[in-house]
């Protein structure tokens, strides 16, 4: 669309590189205790959603790099979304439902695998004059009109996500401060716990 050469798409990764890191190494220790996971994935998916908006209307290359810097900061999500996954999947074990871990499991193969495809056949498809219905010429900015479609989907998909599985990965429900209790409970307590418990054993077999 602005014919970019290498070094300018070199230059534009480093900019995303930077700024990627910034969100991963002060951002996001900043951001998860005040907004939690939910609010942290919300803020990272409409950031996402609005800097693949404003990539459609920009009329030249200069907006591309603040958008790479601000666009970066949608990658707030990905901590809080590995935690949520990372809670289900427990949840499915301790549910004895292995096939649900292996769905879970199974949607970052699959996104990974299919998503590059889905969007590059879009791109390829779009930039073809004349594949366009409602117009002769080229369209550059689908894929970003696409992923704009699967974060507003994503958006609505969180809203139904019931709340204790984000207390629990956050280590704020019941189940978790239980653990931490119990994780929180001296050796030399632990041991005598188990001592009890032998003798106890010992007495009802006697």
């Amino acid at each position: 669309r602005f014919g970019l050469s290498l070094p300018d798409m070199a230059r534009l990764q480093s900019t995303y590189a930077l700024f990627y890191i910034a969100a991963q190494l002060v951002v996001v220790p900043a951001l998860q205790p005040y907004a939690g996971l939910r609010g942290t994935l919300f803020i990272g998916l409409v950031i996402g959603m609005l800097v693949n908006l404003t990539y459609l209307v920009i009329p030249s290359e200069t907006w591309l790099f603040p958008l790479m810097a601000v666009g970066a900061m949608s990658s707030v999500a990905s901590p809080a979304l590995n935690a949520l996954i990372a809670n289900m999947a427990t949840g499915a074990l301790t549910d004895g439902a292995n096939a649900s871990l292996a769905t879970v499991n199974s949607i970052g193969t699959v996104s990974h695998l299919f998503g590059p495809l889905l969007f590059n056949a879009a791109f390829s498809y779009c930039l073809v004059p004349g594949h366009l219905p409602l117009s002769p010429n080229s369209w550059p900015g689908s894929p970003y009109a696409l992923a704009i479609v699967f974060l507003i989907a994503c958006i609505a998909l969180l809203g139904l996500i019931p709340e204790h599985i984000f207390e629990k990965a956050s280590g704020e429900g019941p189940d978790s401060a239980a653990l931490a209790a119990g994780a929180s409970a001296s050796p030399g307590k632990l041991e005598a716990q188990d001592e009890e418990e032998q003798c106890e054993g010992l007495v009802r077999a006697a």
